[in-house]
């Protein structure tokens, strides 16, 4: 499943991953993405799970992206004012629907809470231009994070994708900024921890070393990898591999 969120003023003061998300974002998170929502008190979260066959059909060849199977994270865009707030209409009446309600009417509603999700999923500034501006904007971070993993193990400046891609130092920043939350320096990053985490996870049982999965995922300083590794993911690399674990049961 695909979970779509739509940042409001019940949610706002959510730190979403170590992300400050502000009213009229909406987060996109896919089935593969982790993340550790730290919720305020009192908080309200309302969220629409869609199947990820019926939202890759919705954006397409931009799914990749959007679902973080490129990036390994979760995406925050932020659509027109109008669009935003017809999805969260939708979305409200759709989860305020008694239960058990009439079929025809409940397929009516989720339809048109997907057919405003649609529209905000690439929407734009403006509003004539709403799938245009989007795709475009969306199309370079996903050609960047092309270039991104291809280059995991290695090293990789934000020159070294502008000069690729053409485009000037400020615009890629400008479009990471507004989808992820970060520069996309920042966001290579978090790809390279993301990937060293499912790397640490598959190698559960095997004589592999923590040293050894992070420089194939492209960490050459190991010093402080270990407190970064705990901040994003709650523990760290040695956990995740169970290397402790496995200690601990030797003992007895």
């Amino acid at each position: 499943m695909v979970t779509v969120i739509p940042i409001t003023k019940d949610n706002e003061s959510t730190s979403w991953r170590g992300r400050e998300l502000t009213r009229g974002h909406l987060l996109v998170k896919g089935p593969d993405v982790e993340y550790y929502n730290q919720t305020s008190r009192n908080t309200v979260i309302q969220a629409l799970l869609v199947p990820l066959h019926k939202f890759m059909q919705m954006v397409g060849p931009l799914a990749g992206i959007m679902t973080g199977r490129k990036s390994l994270t979760s995406i925050a865009i932020q659509p027109s004012g109008g669009a935003m707030r017809r999805f969260q209409g939708s979305l409200e009446a759709l989860l305020a629907s008694p239960d058990p309600v009439d079929p025809d009417k409940a397929e009516f509603m989720e339809q048109k809470c997907l057919d405003d999700l649609s529209v905000c999923l690439l929407s734009g500034d403006a509003e004539k231009r709403i799938k245009e501006l989007g795709a475009k904007r969306l199309r370079l971070i996903d050609q960047a994070l092309d270039i991104m993993n291809e280059r995991i193990p290695k090293e990789l400046k934000a020159e070294d994708i502008c000069a690729t891609l053409q485009v000037n130092d400020r615009m890629l920043r400008r479009v990471f900024k507004q989808s992820f939350g970060m520069g996309p320096m920042a966001t290579y990053r978090l790809m390279r921890l993301n990937l060293l985490r499912h790397e640490l996870k598959s190698a559960r049982g095997s004589d592999q070393t923590v040293a050894t999965l992070a420089r194939r995922c492209g960490f050459r300083r190991l010093g402080a990898l270990a407190e970064e590794y705990q901040t994003h993911f709650g523990e760290l690399p040695s956990e995740t591999l169970g290397v402790r674990k496995a200690r601990i049961e030797a003992r007895y």
